[in-house]
């Protein structure tokens, strides 16, 4: 297993199909976030308040979801998933909605590298130095 083992288990944040946001995949994801922060208590995910964020977030999906649909096809243009959380997350602040617990999987997902070229560069360059 490479250390991206996990990292199906938060394909749903790409917010693919109009269904995908399920209770099940977020409280997945969840759980392996604060396995993986056990000694960080303020940062883990609160299940019990994560349920009634995702309950609210699949309302603002479903309510505007054709609405992105047509904004696709008439910009040929796929709204990137990053933009879709940006647009729920607004609309919460808007709203006074508090969605905290849901915040921190998805700024989970977004700061995970999608590959590990960074990480093999800065080692190919210590490597060029040590051996100058």
């Amino acid at each position: 297993e490479n250390s991206f083992g996990h990292a199906e288990k938060f394909s749903w944040v790409n917010l693919s199909t109009q269904n995908v946001l399920s209770w099940e995949n977020v409280e997945r994801s969840a759980e392996l976030i604060n396995r993986s922060l056990p000694n960080h208590g303020d940062l883990k995910v609160n299940v019990d308040f994560l349920f009634d964020e995702v309950v609210l977030a699949k309302d603002y999906f479903q309510s505007i979801w054709e609405k992105w649909t047509e904004e696709e096809a008439l910009s040929d243009k796929r709204i990137p998933s990053e933009e879709k959380w940006l647009r729920l997350f607004s609309h919460f602040k808007e709203s006074h909605i508090t969605a905290n617990n849901l915040f921190k999987i998805i700024e989970y997902v977004f700061c995970m590298p999608g590959t590990s070229a960074p990480v093999e560069r800065v080692f190919s360059l210590m490597n060029n130095v040590w051996i100058d």
